[in-house]
């Protein structure tokens, strides 16, 4: 009943506002097709300047992949082997808890060490990143005979040494932001199936993406959104301050 008062809700509210959404949207594709189409990818180029490079520097890349894969599957062995104590210790089954709290304690320093590896192997990463962007800039802005400089390039020194490395850093970092909730995601998916089914994950699943749905329908629905209505408040407040300060 509860379920079906929400819909009913969710419903009427989408439906009443769906002129003004679609108003919203059409503004928005005309601002961007305003835009140049032909405009530089910088992920493109990016791409296509590490390519090449890190060729020779693949085998970092695959021992930092393994390294995140390992990190999940002895995540996920820790978990089962802590709901395992808990159940022998319910049960009172206290030489089968020790024996499982001393593999509880091996595991957590395997997973101590393959987080160490997988911090050093990600700082490996970013330096190989540097030496194939450093490479390339300097072959674009310098030219390496004649030691002048091709193009003009502000304040070189620093654009070449601590920006190149604050970049490959945050560069390293957001690739296995991207990569290692990619590989949890898919392997306990996996283990979630194998064990409570695929109809139960499917469900789980279903329910993610329709709570999310409408999640984003009741935000794009809103005469404005919760970020601009806690700036306001925010400017409020401080003219409010202001005000009585003058007084």
């Amino acid at each position: 009943m509860l379920l079906a008062v929400w819909t009913g809700y969710f419903a009427w509210l989408t439906f009443s506002r769906r002129s003004k959404a679609g108003q919203r949207r059409r503004t928005r594709t005309k601002s961007k097709v305003t835009h140049n189409s032909k405009a530089a990818d910088p992920l493109g180029q990016l791409v296509g300047m590490l390519g090449p490079a890190l060729r020779g520097e693949r085998r970092w890349v695959v021992a930092y992949l393994a390294s995140l894969s390992v990190r999940v599957l002895i995540t996920v062995r820790i978990a089962d082997l802590s709901g395992k104590n808990v159940a022998l210790m319910s049960a009172k089954g206290w030489d089968s808890m020790f024996r499982g709290q001393a593999w509880f304690g091996l595991w957590c320093m395997a997973a101590a060490g393959c987080t160490a590896a997988m911090k050093y192997l990600e700082k490996r990463m970013a330096i190989s990143v540097r030496r194939a962007l450093y490479e390339k800039l300097l072959s674009r802005y310098l030219d390496g005979e004649l030691n002048y400089y091709r193009l003009p390039l502000d304040d070189s020194a620093s654009r070449l040494t601590t920006d190149l490395a604050q970049f490959s850093e945050e560069l390293t970092h957001t690739f296995g932001f991207i990569v290692k909730p990619a590989i949890d995601v898919s392997y306990l998916t996996a283990a979630l199936t194998w064990r409570l089914g695929a109809k139960s994950m499917g469900t789980l699943y279903a329910f993610i993406l329709v709570s999310s749905k409408l999640l984003q329908r009741a935000q794009h629905l809103l005469p404005q959104s919760l970020k601009a209505c806690a700036i306001e408040k925010s400017e409020l407040e401080s003219s409010l301050r202001t005000a009585h300060d003058r007084v």
